[in-house]
């Protein structure tokens, strides 16, 4: 059969091209369908553990390119993409975390980002629990003779007065927390504890905070496992977590939402590259500043900084110090070393280049002087500014320190001779003078 359109031959239309108008149409076609087809990618998927998650958090990471083209930005959450349509839910999967995991039948998939780009998305079969924390009290002071497991279902913190968590106890008792905190956000947090008798809290297994103190954290919005250990030895016994949200200065006790019983492991975080800035050099080392990126997700103030420094021929120098100044030694004058930081385990920063040059010379020469004619009992190291000579008569170098009349100086430096060929020297002295050019 022959198509014909308009009563040409379909041989004649293909010989002929495509009019604009076909080509305007053909695109607004094809960015059409491959919307559809990209915004049909985003369905949450419910079917068994492995298969289930593993087709979600695909789904997710399609939904996040979509959204960030409708909308102009990233998404922090499950909840931006649910919310915007660029991700279609389904029956069975249900968000939960403030948005910050979806959860199946039998399947967890967790949400790690800040976003300030694409998130890392994980699938666990971590149970979420529910809300508060697990609470094992133990019959001491020390975390011996457990007694019994109950679930702490308010907020964090506890206040017993002058009892204890269960009838029946003695005065010294002790209660670990263990669980899961939800950050909303990211950014810089502040936590802050308070404990008659003693609190010490963990975040993603490192300790944040002991008895009563105040951290910082600039931590990514995730689900990070919560320990907390609360010691009482006798009379009033109480204990409070709160925080302060970035960008806030009123502190809350976290509430038991962004809190369950759950059991996860350590949550591993990738830092993105710092920036590497050179601050000093001299003849044999160099001095850097590293800077973090505004989301750098670190979860205690501690710092990892690892700086490496190459160079054709020459042996490699690291250093790794935890503050964000760093410096590496031992390097050789005059060569030019490629260099870079990683800090908390992140991808290495852009390359800097430095090249060591020793330090501009003073004009003149060193002059030690000695309180001796041999050498020795040196008294002091002065700089000679002047031409080669010296002429004290009848005093010395160096005057209101009761010098005698005998005494040495050893001058010491560089001498430039402009142009090459036969050059006479000639000495005076009054008593003895020795010279030396390059060493002979």
């Amino acid at each position: 059969m022959t198509a014909n359109w308009g009563g040409r031959h379909a041989s004649q239309v293909r010989d002929r091209g495509f009019t604009l108008v076909e080509i305007v149409i053909a695109i607004v076609l094809t960015g059409v369908l491959a919307a559809v087809v990209v915004v049909g990618v985003g369905r949450l998927v419910e079917q068994g553990s492995t298969a289930g998650c593993t087709a979600s958090a695909d789904a997710a990471r399609a939904a996040v390119l979509v959204h960030r083209t409708t909308t102009g930005s990233m998404p922090a959450s499950f909840s931006d993409l649910l919310g915007s349509g660029a991700l279609q839910g389904s029956q069975g999967v249900t968000p939960a975390a403030g948005g910050l995991a979806l959860t199946g039948s039998d399947w967890t998939l967790m949400w790690y980002g800040n976003g300030e780009g694409p998130p890392r998305l994980e699938c666990s079969t971590v149970d979420l629990g529910t809300p508060g924390l697990t609470a094992e009290v133990f019959n001491s002071s020390n975390f011996t003779n457990p007694l019994q497991t109950i679930t702490h279902t308010t907020a964090a913190s506890a206040n017993w007065g002058f009892g204890t968590p269960l009838p029946g106890m003695g005065e010294a008792f002790s209660v670990r927390y263990t669980g899961t905190v939800t950050i909303p956000t990211s950014g810089t947090w502040r936590f802050t504890s308070t404990a008659d008798n003693t609190v010490t809290i963990w975040i993603n297994d490192q300790r944040l905070l002991t008895n009563n103190a105040t951290a910082t954290a600039t931590i990514a919005a995730g689900t990070y496992p919560l320990r907390i250990d609360f010691t009482e030895v006798s009379h009033a016994a109480s204990w409070t977590l709160t925080w302060t949200p970035p960008g806030t200065t009123t502190p809350t006790t976290i509430p038991a939402t962004a809190l369950t019983t759950a059991t996860i492991p350590t949550v591993t975080t990738t830092p993105p590259a710092p920036t590497l800035a050179l601050d000093t050099t001299t003849a044999t080392t160099a001095s850097f500043n590293v800077t973090p990126t505004p989301t750098h997700p670190k979860i205690l103030g501690s710092t990892a900084t690892t700086l490496t420094c190459t160079a054709p021929g020459q042996p490699t120098r690291t250093s790794t110090t935890p503050t964000w100044l760093i410096g590496v030694d031992q390097l050789t004058t005059g060569i030019t070393y490629t260099c870079t930081a990683t800090l908390d385990g992140s991808p290495p920063s852009p390359p800097v280049t430095v090249t060591p040059a020793p330090t501009p010379a003073t004009t003149g020469l060193t002059a030690t002087i000695y309180h001796s004619t041999n050498f020795a009992s040196p008294i002091q190291t002065i700089t000679h500014t002047g031409p080669t000579n010296a002429n004290w008569g009848f005093g010395t170098p160096l005057t209101g320190i009761g010098m005698g009349e005998a005494f040495s100086v050893r001058y010491t430096g560089t001498v430039t001779i402009p142009t090459s060929g036969t050059w006479r020297f000639t000495s005076t002295a009054d008593n003895t003078v020795t010279i030396w050019i390059n060493d002979q």
